[in-house]
């Protein structure tokens, strides 16, 4: 009896950390993201922000720890700044062509144009095209083997009077990224998902515990 209490109080401890571990969960991993992206541009701007805060504040004050430790969160800022002034130039004609000009000298060094180039395209696939429409346009239910799968997709074309898609299907949840491509898959192999790019996103993200909220969301 004392062993059979024991596991009945063992059991109901693993639904209490389980539970906590749920709901302590999006927090913590937004922290975590947040001071890893705060991390990663105070390694690209973080001298030139702790310079041009040296020339307001004294040494003491950039000595501070509460200084020492907003600086990393300021070039994050920073960094958002600096990314959204880029994207202004790139909605202007000349600029556009100013920023290609240096996109094609970079492909021009040996060796370090192949990693641009696939940065590039990961990039441009998650941000989207020139033009600012998104590479995924839509998402689908996608029947192979009896299987149904949810697939993004990419590119759409008509060969013959039918409609062929390039799909890509995450097959690494949680991680959406890791997958398989399939090309040329007739439409009529698909069916329309009724999903929104962020509800397919969080389908994937959450092993499909999100399926009855994102269904429900997609059919209104």
């Amino acid at each position: 009896m004392q062993v059979d209490l024991i596991k009945k109080k063992a059991g109901g401890f693993t639904v209490l950390v389980m539970r906590g571990a749920v709901f302590l969960g999006a927090p913590l991993l937004t922290i975590w993201l947040i001071n890893f992206l705060a991390n990663t541009a105070d390694s690209f701007v973080g001298t030139f922000v702790r310079a041009v805060a040296g020339l307001f504040f004294s040494d003491a004050t950039m000595k501070s720890e509460t200084v020492v430790l907003l600086l990393p969160y300021l070039s994050l800022v920073v960094a958002i700044l600096v990314a959204a002034f880029f994207g202004m130039v790139a909605s202007f004609h000349y600029g556009k062509r100013g920023l290609r000009l240096i996109d094609g000298l970079i492909l021009w060094i040996p060796g370090i144009n192949r990693i641009y180039r696939t940065v590039r395209n990961v990039l441009d696939m998650v941000g989207g095209q020139e033009d600012g429409a998104p590479r995924f346009s839509r998402t689908v239910w996608l029947t192979t083997d009896g299987r149904v799968e949810l697939a993004f997709v990419s590119n759409e074309k008509v060969e013959d009077g039918i409609k062929l898609l390039t799909v890509f299907v995450p097959i690494q949840a949680p991680n959406p990224l890791g997958g398989r491509i399939y090309h040329d898959v007739p439409e009529d192999q698909t069916t329309p998902s009724g999903l929104t790019m962020e509800q397919s996103l969080q389908f994937v993200i959450s092993l499909g515990a999100a399926q009855s909220k994102t269904v429900e969301k997609g059919e209104q």
